[in-house]
């Protein structure tokens, strides 16, 4: 199934920006700094899970 549309109130779309990565709810939510798994921060993004192809 692929995603039609997204509303996003301020939730952060990419994890792996410095200034994501270094707040604490990411850590809460992975359980893992962003040094342990960098994938695991990419996987978490949601933009990673879009392309120019996307309405």
């Amino acid at each position: 199934c692929k995603v039609q549309a997204v509303v996003n109130i301020y939730g952060p779309t990419d994890l792996t920006h410095e200034y994501a990565r270094n707040r604490g709810e990411c850590l809460q939510f992975l359980k893992k700094t962003y040094q342990e798994a960098p994938d695991l921060y990419r996987a978490a993004s949601p933009r990673a899970y879009i392309s120019a192809n996307d309405p």
